[in-house]
């Protein structure tokens, strides 16, 4: 092994339920990469990756005891953005989906195809290098301090909506981390939104209107965050989802 590549350097996590496919990679991947951490299923997963941080994992969709939705759900809970690839032999466009909703980088379907593998560790390993290389972007204040930032900024949002759409969300998300910040709503649809739900062909103009919402208000948002934080941020996506009824804003670090 090179020992100067970036993947000679990572950490990789790999959590596999099946015993003969988790020897047969683990024991390439070994030869390849920094350090490897192996696990039966997610919750293993979830222990062996609070203890050493790796900057990768490869995790099977469907595992006992926690699958490797729910455990990288718990993983970006606590703030962190590792890496990651699901694996697994199904191939739904709904189970895609729920995987894409918790933040994969990438979905390989089994067999693996281990050159495309190879290729999509390459490429993290060389983006977690330059992460390490630049740092974190956030003081020291709001990383000590994060959890009752992301609560703060929980309740100025909800109390935002309901100034200026006539209704509070059932529930708000905030994700505070080194590259963004993430605030997903979650039951925002009003009774005149819910009305023109009932008519399939009126998902795309609430899809619109709340685009268009956001996109003007944008602004005051990213004020609201900034007072809290005392750091400017920007919106770099807004994504809506009536059917869910989930909208998601994601934030960038300015300056």
């Amino acid at each position: 092994m090179n020992e100067n590549t970036p993947l000679s350097k990572v950490k990789v996590l790999y959590v596999e339920d099946d015993d003969n496919a988790r020897d047969a990679l683990a024991s390439m991947l070994k030869r390849r990469v920094g350090r490897l951490f192996t696990a039966k299923n997610g919750a293993e997963g979830l222990e062996l990756y609070r203890t050493y941080e790796p900057e990768i994992i490869i995790a099977d969709l469907f595992m006992p005891e926690m699958g490797g939705v729910d455990m990288i759900r718990r993983i970006r809970a606590d703030g962190n953005k590792p890496f990651v690839i699901i694996t697994t032999a199904v191939s739904e466009s709904k189970v895609i989906l729920d995987a894409v909703d918790v933040g994969i980088d990438k979905y390989i379907v089994k067999p693996l195809d281990l050159p495309d593998l190879m290729e999509e560790l390459t490429l993290m390993a060389s983006e977690a290098e330059k992460r390490s290389a630049t740092g974190s972007s956030l003081p020291v204040t709001v990383l000590s301090h994060k959890k009752e930032f992301e609560a703060s900024i929980k309740k100025d949002f909800s109390a935002f909506l309901k100034t200026f759409t006539g209704k509070g969300p059932l529930d708000v998300k905030v994700l505070i981390t080194d590259s963004s910040l993430e605030i997903t709503a979650i039951g925002v649809l009003t009774p005149y939104e819910k009305t023109l739900l009932d008519n399939f062909q009126n998902i795309a103009i609430i899809k619109q209107n709340r685009q268009l919402f956001f996109s003007i208000k944008g602004p005051e948002i990213s004020r609201l965050i900034a007072d809290c934080l005392n750091m400017d941020v920007e919106v770099s996506e807004i994504t809506i989802d009536p059917r869910r009824d989930i909208n998601k804003l994601t934030f960038h670090w300015k300056g």
